[in-house]
């Protein structure tokens, strides 16, 4: 995408571990959510020592988007990730310019229609990955600045309605099952 630059994200030579005198998140590809959300509960910490040679430093406003597996979302770094890095598979996109908002960004790569495309471009037969220089030219829409904010509010908005009509479905479940133990056990007629 002309939008941001693709970096890879670092290779590890062992698996990566938390470890006491750890200062430094590494974001893999399980601390991606599918639901464009990065868990940094669930990170590893690694000491600055342990990093490779080169490691490119995640920081809030960068894209972390999983290359490999069945689902390839986009998440935007949070703000109370101060740094870090991330691990391979992992791609880091870095928006150009002021004119781009990451979140627009993360959010145009998680449409369906986007990701229909990204899933067309899969490589390989077990697990499907996403080629780097593929995920570079995905061509991403790229309206005005208050147009890209305006779709993040109607995005969320229509995300938190979404919730809250799960919870709703989930409140009467449990009231339907309620009333029905009710009337099995004769509590109610």
């Amino acid at each position: 995408a002309g939008v941001a630059t693709v970096s890879t994200g670092h290779t590890f030579r062992k698996k990566i571990r938390s470890k006491p005198s750890a200062t430094v998140p590494v974001l893999q590809l399980r601390d991606v959510c599918d639901n464009n959300y990065i868990d940094l509960a669930s990170a590893e910490s690694v000491p600055e020592s342990d990093l490779p040679s080169g490691a490119i430093n995640i920081e809030p406003g960068c894209i972390v988007f999983r290359s490999r597996g069945p689902k390839n979302v986009a998440a935007v770094v949070p703000p109370s990730l101060e740094s870090g890095v991330a691990a391979a598979p992992l791609y880091i996109l870095c928006v150009k310019g002021s004119d781009v908002l990451p979140d627009y960004v993360a959010w145009h790569i998680n449409q369906p229609h986007v990701q229909n495309e990204l899933a067309s471009l899969h490589e390989g037969t077990t697990v499907k990955s996403i080629r780097k220089s593929d995920l570079a030219n995905l061509q991403i829409a790229l309206p005005p600045l208050e147009q890209q904010r305006t779709v993040l509010e109607i995005a969320k908005a229509a995300a938190e309605e979404a919730q809250i009509a799960r919870e709703l479905v989930t409140k009467r479940e449990q009231l339907v099952a309620a009333v029905l133990r009710d009337v099995v056990s004769g509590k109610t007629k």
